[in-house]
């Protein structure tokens, strides 16, 4: 049986570019977290968390991006 060319993961990326890739995920993760924390411990209201989206997306585009070697 033949293996498609879709069954087969080839790394495009570096192994330096993917440890990149995965500290800047990191560190957006921390900093969303912090930022999370400061707002509900000082009452904030809740719809200034939706503004963390963006943030939250980042690090989660860096860390997949690392994990799928992409």
């Amino acid at each position: 049986m033949e293996t498609e060319i879709s069954d087969v993961c080839i790394p495009n990326i570096s192994t330096e570019e993917r440890r990149k890739r995965l500290r800047g995920g990191l560190i957006m993760l921390v900093l969303s977290l912090a930022i999370l924390t400061v707002l509900v411990v000082t009452g904030v209201s809740s719809w200034w968390r939706l503004a963390l989206f963006p943030f939250f997306a980042a690090a989660a585009s860096g860390i997949f991006q690392w994990r799928d070697k992409t």
